[in-house]
């Protein structure tokens, strides 16, 4: 019985020193050493509660994770979505001031005003060229408000 007490006295003096300062019911040791039940000795020790809590805790951490990951995938698809909106625009104009021009000549051509007499003045002047720009820009905006 001598062992049995020292082991007792290791067991109370390590749960009298620990951080949650858990008190165990007397002779629960005696007990869970004679007839041992993982379930009611981790009850009376407490480690229940600390589990729950600690779930309870990761719970929350997952959570707040999981709220900060959304909120930056929506901001990040809005920076890729103008981004490539900008870029596309920045191309569209590079384009049309190669091809532009020449595309309506063809067009004009094939509606049958392909005589040089019949021809209509479709030049336009750089300040026109701005003009339609800063209207589709207009436009642009509105669409998108």
């Amino acid at each position: 019985m001598a062992e049995l007490s020292s082991t007792t006295t290791i067991v109370d003096r390590a749960v009298t020193n620990s951080i949650f300062n858990l008190n165990i019911p007397e002779g629960r040791i005696d007990a869970a050493i004679e007839n041992p039940d993982a379930l009611k000795i981790a009850y009376d020790v407490g480690v229940l509660e600390i589990t729950s809590i600690a779930l309870g805790v990761v719970g929350v951490g997952l959570t707040a994770l999981s709220i900060v990951l959304a909120i930056a995938a929506f901001c990040g698809f809005w920076l890729v979505r103008n981004a490539a909106m900008k870029a596309a625009q920045l191309e569209a104009r590079k384009w049309l001031d190669q091809e532009g021009e020449r595309l309506i000549q063809q067009k004009v051509r094939q509606e049958g005003l392909s005589s040089e007499a019949e021809k209509p003045d479709i030049e336009m002047s750089p300040e026109d060229i701005e003009g339609v720009l800063e209207k589709a820009e207009e436009i642009d905006e509105d669409m998108k408000s």
